[in-house]
């Protein structure tokens, strides 16, 4: 979860595996530039190991990171996954901001 001290400035992304490695680093590549970071939350959705674990050193390296996972276990099993995935995002939103 996000430092514990109030945070201002969150930004709040939520993407499985290929989005995380297709979009994710460069979000965070990016952000770095101005050499002022927000802070930055990723909410991974049905994350590997794999992922699990290059989510950590990143969150090592830029303390404005920080990441959690949704084993996605709450969709609905009629649903289309692609629903879940595109609403995972205002799901976790209320728990951030308290």
């Amino acid at each position: 979860m996000p430092p514990s001290e109030a945070v201002d400035d969150l930004i709040l992304v939520a993407c499985d595996d290929v989005y995380f490695r297709k979009f994710g680093l460069s979000l965070l590549s990016s952000m770095q530039r101005d050499g002022d970071m927000p802070a930055l939350h990723i909410h991974l959705l049905n994350p590997s190991e794999e992922t699990i674990e290059h989510a950590a050193l990143l969150r090592e390296r830029h303390k404005r990171l920080s990441f959690t996972t949704d084993d996605c276990r709450d969709s609905h099993p009629s649903s289309n996954i692609s629903f879940y995935y595109t609403a995972a995002r205002f799901i976790l939103a209320p728990i951030l901001l308290r």
